[in-house]
């Protein structure tokens, strides 16, 4: 039977310059409370490689959180040792509550994961967060780890408690060969769970088009899947950051160019709004409507507006796109640039012929009234050289 190790039993550990008194001191100066239990785990690292019959007990917390340790410094020998003295495979650090497993998975470490995964590591274990291993694996993009945790039974689903799953989270990283991999082994692409966004939004998000191109050849998969009616699909991600090739792939597949999110926000609304004109310009020569997001109170050319895109304002104007419409809510483009001090646009504005005292709608009255309120005095003088009354009440107070 194996002799239980401290640091009068074990010579190596009697060495170490550590005393468990009220006071402890070390190398000749007192140790603060972190510093013992940073020598209580250094003795069980050093027992556990010198003294391999000795059982490490000098405090279950110490040798627990080196086996979670020694993974992250590539220490297999040092695992192995603490697995034949018996530390449970599955014991958690102190600090955070995560397992050995998803040290060594997030460090790629093979030798380790395969150490404590046949010493009965729980593979679908969660960290207090929710995720598991294979959720790390796809992470960082641990190729050989994730497909030696699939082979080993892990769930596909891995954290599908909240927002994301290994799949969206390889996707969202740019891990080709990870999706690949979680594809085969039957991961859904579209769960229809909490998602905030599926792997095909993450993909499309960032720009991973050889990603995007793999998830959309799954069978069953269309281009306008939705894992959330509130960001809608993929086009409408892809356009709001800018992802040109991402756009042009997702149409080839079959997009709805002018399928509204549940707000009634289209892909030309968002891409006007985030100023991404190569994106706007694409969108507009496939048939984009111009109207975009008519149903409320706002539409492409009053976002290019009210965030200063001047670009995007005249590609709009240039497709036919009307400077002053009538709704039920919200401002007129001409109101939204004098309101935000975009002189640029107000003066680009008047100069397609939109009239300056023209009705900036129930919320607005006309443009001065906003310039004026706001204290933009480059837009008052733009308004007031073409002409707007200086003297005109608001008709909605």
């Amino acid at each position: 039977m194996a002799t239980p190790l401290d640091n009068t039993t074990c010579p190596i550990a009697s060495a170490l310059p550590f005393e468990s008194s009220a006071s402890p001191v070390a190398f000749g100066r007192p140790v603060q409370p972190c510093d013992a239990v940073d020598v209580q785990e250094n003795i069980a690292r050093v027992a556990a490689l010198c003294c391999p019959d000795s059982a490490v007990v000098v405090g279950s917390k110490g040798s627990d959180s080196t086996l979670c340790k020694a993974p992250e410094n590539g220490q297999i020998e040092t695992v192995e040792s603490l697995l034949k003295q018996g530390v449970s495979p599955n014991a958690e650090r102190a600090d955070s509550g995560a397992a050995a497993l998803l040290s060594a998975v997030k460090e790629g470490n093979v030798s380790s994961i395969e150490a404590l995964l046949d010493a009965g590591a729980d593979m679908n274990h969660r960290d207090p967060d929710g995720l598991t291993a294979l959720f790390y694996a796809a992470r960082e993009g641990h190729r050989e780890t994730l497909e030696l945790l699939l082979n080993r039974g892990a769930q596909v689903d891995g954290w599908r408690c909240c927002e994301d799953d290994p799949l969206c989270i390889a996707a969202l990283n740019g891990h080709l060969a990870c999706v690949k991999a979680l594809l085969a082994a039957g991961s859904p692409i579209v769960t229809g769970s909490k998602q905030r966004f599926s792997a095909l939004n993450h993909a499309a998000e960032k720009g991973h088009v050889e990603i995007l191109k793999e998830l959309l050849r799954q069978e069953g998969v269309h281009a306008d899947a939705e894992s959330n009616p509130n960001d809608g699909s993929a086009l409408l991600v892809a356009c709001s950051t800018g992802q040109l090739s991402c756009i042009e792939v997702l149409l080839e597949a079959g997009a709805d160019i002018n399928r509204p999110n549940s707000g009634g926000a289209t892909a030309l609304f968002f891409a006007a709004g985030h100023g991404h004109l190569a994106a706007l310009e694409l969108l507009l020569a496939r048939g984009a409507r111009t109207d975009g997001w008519r149903s409320h109170q706002s539409d492409p050319l009053c976002m290019a507006a009210l965030n200063g895109h001047l670009a995007c304002v005249q590609a709009l104007v240039g497709a036919d796109c009307p400077i002053i419409v009538d709704r039920k809510y919200g401002f007129s483009a001409l109101n939204n640039a004098a309101q935000k001090g975009h002189a640029d646009i107000l003066h680009y504005l008047l100069q397609q012929g939109a009239a300056p005292d023209a009705d900036g709608g129930p919320d607005g009255g006309a443009a001065l009234l906003g310039a004026a309120l706001q204290g933009q005095l480059a837009c008052m003088q733009v308004l007031l050289h073409a002409g707007a009354d200086i003297n005109r009440p608001d008709e909605n107070s």
